[in-house]
């Protein structure tokens, strides 16, 4: 054993830190330890860094300057309150002082004149290191999304969440910021995206045809390995079927979380089964799914013998007695089938305040003949449900 923590080496101080990331008190416990751990956990407190004005983003620069080595800490950079427009136009100039930042977030991003000329965007292209770029609260038109995801040269993923995109620009002169019917300003696609994971949260408004429409022509189709999209809508339907028969088959991870006032419509009567064309993506391993009983319509379009190594269901359980065993006799005898021979691990992740024993063995009795051949996972995640579940 080693006579005091500050002996312990480096490296994994460091490993263990990284698991404090998100416990601040965690964190501050463990900077009381010694001088040792006081500096290794120094950069948890800056690995996410937000700001939300003039003032803050000159704190941060006029801090970096004096410590770089801070700049160097910071993986993820939080921009909120963006539609202030006079502060906005001066975020890409603290760039090049964080040069291991990954993750751009960027929220109530409103598109507007000043920060929809080309100046702008290449001076975005600073943030070479930026890998992941989220999007809250945002109001513009797909040809400003284009240009702001061309401006990041490595980035990977893109995330949208509670935003509205439209094929007009907007007015933030304005008091409800309304879109008005001018034509977009020219704006540059400085690089061609490469995306690896396109995610949509449920909350997303506007029709996101015209983004679908923009990825289906860019070299994403052939990168994409993750697509994250809701069925909130009969159209949400028409986009993802859409989107799945553009992205090539190097497709690996699929998750479709369905609105309640949807979910069964993807029953084959309903004719919205055809949307889900899955018959080419052959590398696909993993789909992440709610409401169990409606899914028989997408697991069928996989091919066969289906490449699926991996499903999680997500399932809020209000009462165990709604969870019925005939409501899901039709995908326990799909799932044990010949066309599922490749499949490892079929995961129940709960929602709701059931003990951990009583869910799974209603879902070994439910899913007898799954059980039969492998073994199924139950995993409780929270207490209380978001919008979209039904049981």
């Amino acid at each position: 054993m080693f006579e005091n923590q500050s002996a312990l080496p480096p490296e994994l101080i460091t490993e263990i830190t990284g698991y404090l990331i998100d416990d601040k008190d965690s964190v501050l416990s463990s900077a009381l330890t010694c001088h040792t751990w006081y500096n290794a956990t120094r950069q948890c407190f800056y690995h996410k860094i937000s700001i939300s004005s003039k003032e803050r983003l000159e704190t941060l620069e006029e801090l970096v300057d004096e410590n770089p080595t801070i700049g160097c800490w910071v993986r993820i950079l939080r921009v909120s309150e963006m539609h202030s427009v006079n502060w906005v136009i001066h975020i890409p100039g603290i760039a090049r002082k964080l040069p291991n930042v990954r993750t751009l977030e960027m929220s109530k991003l409103w598109q507007h004149i000043s920060h929809s000329n080309p100046e702008w965007f290449e001076s975005l292209s600073q943030f070479t290191s930026i890998q992941h770029l989220s999007l809250d609260r945002c109001m513009f038109s797909v040809n400003f999304l284009k240009s702001l995801v061309s401006s990041l040269p490595h980035v990977k993923a893109l995330s949208l969440a509670r935003t509205n995109i439209d094929e007009y620009s907007f007015d933030i002169g304005s008091i409800f910021e309304v879109p008005y019917d001018e034509k977009d300003p020219e704006m540059p696609c400085l690089h061609e995206p490469r995306l690896e994971e396109f995610s949509v949260d449920t909350s997303v408004f506007s029709s996101c045809e015209g983004v679908c429409e923009w990825l289906r022509t860019t070299e994403s189709v052939s990168t994409l390995r993750t697509i994250i999209y809701p069925i909130d809508s009969l159209t949400s339907f028409k986009e993802i079927g859409d989107l799945l028969v553009a992205a090539g088959g190097q497709l690996e991870y699929l998750e479709c979380s369905m609105a309640k006032e949807v979910s069964k419509s993807v029953y084959p009567e309903n004719g919205f089964a055809q949307y889900f064309k899955l018959s080419h993506h052959t590398g696909l391993r993993h789909i992440k799914v709610n409401y169990p009983r409606y899914t028989v319509p997408l697991f069928s379009a996989l091919p066969d013998p289906s490449p699926l190594q991996c499903i999680t269901f997500s399932i809020y359980f209000k009462r165990m007695a709604q969870f019925k065993n005939k409501d899901h006799k039709a995908l326990d005898d799909l799932l044990s089938s010949p066309q599922f021979s490749n499949l490892q691990r079929v995961c129940f992740e709960y929602t709701g305040t059931l003990d951990y024993e009583t869910v799974l063995k209603k879902m070994q009795r439910v899913f007898k003949k799954l059980v039969a051949k492998i073994d199924i996972e139950v995993k409780m995640v929270a207490t209380k449900p978001p919008n979209y579940y039904l049981y």
